[in-house]
């Protein structure tokens, strides 16, 4: 029998804003970081479409140096996404982030911010 394990960097964060001054209408985003890079995952919530967000993604990325690894925190994502077509009520969305240079593509303290939601 063969056993093959695969040891992953993979992390995630979560994070949601109200929209307007609704006490029930809100817009969630689940960040992943992948190899090097990472995604969010938008879900709207509200009842109304989602048509712009303010996303920040930050992490740390390593470089290797001496034989140990050196941290720094880097951004993978800062800006307001415009959705075309817009995000429909309870429907989800993934915005990709950039590509960052670090060791073996290993990203840690994934964090996921928004802000400024949009609806129409």
């Amino acid at each position: 029998m063969l056993c093959v394990s695969f040891i992953t960097y993979a992390e995630e964060a979560t994070t949601s804003c109200m929209v307007g001054g609704s006490s029930t209408d809100y817009v969630s985003a689940t960040a992943y970081t992948t190899k090097g890079s990472g995604y969010v995952t938008i879900a709207n919530s509200a009842n109304k479409p989602l048509v712009s967000l303010y996303i920040t993604v930050n992490a740390e990325a390593c470089t290797y140096s001496n034989g140990e690894l050196l941290w720094h925190p880097v951004t993978l994502l800062q800006k307001n996404v415009y959705f075309s077509p817009a995000i429909s009520p309870n429907q989800t969305t993934r915005v990709e982030c950039n590509k960052v240079q670090s060791y073996d593509g290993k990203l840690r303290n994934i964090t996921v911010s928004i802000g400024n939601p949009s609806c129409k």
